[in-house]
């Protein structure tokens, strides 16, 4: 039997990529397979005995605010989080020590889902000091590129993760194509992608109905902020109405993690909309997978209110839930979002007014082996 060690500090609330792994790993196949996840200590309860119940082991123990640095790191510079570093570190070492002390499995993969050069420099720390001889591989997503790509900020992408590149057995997977081409480019090694791990794709199979006659829009799925268009919602539902003559459904799935004084307003105008139209749907709480793919199921196209500058190089997540679940998408600029669709092979429009009009779009050429890249099974490549 393999253990797989999934070390998440950002898994805490019940909403956004963390969660979303977490249901999966819970609707995934795992036979053969002993797995533990080392969360953050405030781990929505709720998860937290869905996964036990899954016969998954959970054990809260980081401390660390995992997102604490996301903003304000390059600001700090180096010497700003050293303390912060060392800290993770220590973290990560004791789940080291925990888990090769009561464990006796010829092979173990440690699986870290996403780290940032922080990250990835309190890790090489902490595995610096790790002392065991068991043959463990050390799998780690390489999810972030900074912002602004200038060479201040790619110098501590360079130093964070080609120190880590430099264990044996650790391996670093790209999450797409182009973090995967920043990272080349910073002469860091990659093995290639990592899957996506929003859904078990085994089991989210397509089932879209042909004869469906009333287009169904996502407008907004996943943590409730202000650059990824929430604030744009109440004007949408209402133009969307408008304009198909209440011949539409509408679907609102947000999450509120913190408080947002910015979005309390957009809030209040959704809940009174939600009253009015019986063409929309709100949901204000986290999908579990099953709910999600029923949902995308019904869904003939998303409406991508993201922010075409928070998002000119960084990556969606509902980008690949709408490339798989074959939805058109609609963009207001030309961004990230767009050119991964180019190469999933997605049919989108670009519309500053946010608009889809009633009718098909025939999808582009994909690169067929790196949409299966992305959407292969993730116990399966764990356990190789």
């Amino acid at each position: 039997m393999k253990q797989i060690v999934v070390i998440d500090p950002g898994l805490m609330e019940a909403g956004g990529h963390h969660a979303a792994l977490l249901e999966t790993l819970c609707e995934s196949e795992k036979e053969d397979v002993k797995l533990s996840v080392f969360s953050h200590e405030h781990l929505d309860s709720a998860l937290a005995s869905k996964a036990r119940s899954a016969k998954i082991e959970i054990v809260k123990h980081f401390k660390t605010n995992f997102y604490q640095h996301y903003d304000n790191g390059f600001q700090l510079k180096l010497s700003g989080l050293q303390q912060y570093i060392r800290h993770l570190a220590a973290e990560y070492l004791q789940v080291f020590k925990l888990v090769t002390e009561k464990n006796s499995q010829e092979k173990m993969v440690f699986f870290y889902p996403c780290l940032n050069w922080e990250h990835a420099s309190s890790l090489s720390l902490a595995l610096s000091f790790m002392q065991s001889e068991l043959p463990i591989v050390h799998k780690v997503c390489c999810m972030f590129t900074p912002a602004d790509r200038c060479d201040s900020n790619s110098f501590y992408y360079r130093m964070g993760f080609s120190t880590l590149s430099k264990f044996r057995n650790v391996k670093l997977y790209a999450t797409d194509w182009e973090t995967k081409e920043y990272y080349s480019s910073l002469n860091i090694p990659t093995k290639g992608y990592h899957p996506c791990y929003l859904l078990n794709w085994d089991e989210a199979t397509v089932k879209r109905s042909k004869s469906q006659k009333t287009p169904h829009f996502l407008l907004y799925m996943g943590d409730a902020k202000e650059n990824k268009g929430f604030t744009r919602l109440p004007e949408l539902v209402e133009s969307y109405i408008k304009r198909y003559e209440g011949n539409v459904d509408l679907t609102i799935q947000y999450t509120l993690a913190w408080d947002y004084p910015e979005l309390a307003a957009s809030i209040s105008q959704l809940l009174l909309l939600n009253e009015k139209y019986e063409q929309l749907n709100l949901h204000n709480f986290f999908w579990e997978a099953p709910d999600l793919v029923n949902a995308f199921q019904e869904f003939t196209g998303f409406v991508c209110t993201y922010s075409p500058l928070t998002y000119k190089n960084k990556s969606s997540g509902l980008t690949w839930l709408a490339a798989y679940f074959n939805l058109h998408v609609v963009v207001s600029e030309s961004c990230w979002i767009v050119r991964e669709l180019d190469r999933l092979g997605s049919s989108y429009t670009i519309s500053n007014s946010l608009f889809i009009e009633p009718r098909s779009v025939e999808n582009s050429t994909r690169d067929s082996i790196y949409y299966q890249n992305l959407f292969t099974n993730l116990i399966k490549w764990l356990k190789e």
